[in-house]
């Protein structure tokens, strides 16, 4: 079930960072509402979700997968920080390159993959 909602989220994210301000995916993100508390395995349950989902949703970013496990974190019960991190490209001039990546405590649920390169930029905490 999870698998699932995951991969309904990130179509439904996708489209809304292509129609919808950020400002108001922000709001979303930090909305209060009804909170299941979930075991501690489920930042890892939510890692493994969006990463399953994230195959069969074409041009899912990694912005998309960190929006998308902040809210089944948090609507968890368990804090999340949605983390944008820049990073110089390697010729020099080249343009900025921009990577995403959630945190729940020490462990980093999306984007860990050569996150080490950037340096952080914005951090949604978890009562952003």
């Amino acid at each position: 079930m999870l698998a699932l909602r995951a991969l309904a989220l990130l179509g439904l994210t996708r489209a809304a960072l292509v129609l919808v301000p950020f400002s108001r995916i922000r709001r979303v993100l930090a909305a209060e509402g009804v909170h299941t508390m979930r075991g501690s395995d489920w930042p890892a349950l939510v890692s493994r979700a969006v990463s399953r989902a994230a195959r069969s949703v074409p041009g899912t970013t990694c912005l998309v997968q960190a929006i998308v496990a902040t809210h089944l974190l948090r609507r968890g019960g368990h804090e999340a920080n949605l983390v944008v991190g820049v990073a110089r490209g390697e010729p020099s001039g080249a343009p900025l390159l921009a990577h995403a990546w959630v945190e729940c405590g020490a462990y980093v649920v999306t984007g860990n993959a050569e996150r080490e390169r950037y340096a952080e930029l914005v951090r949604l905490d978890a009562g952003a």
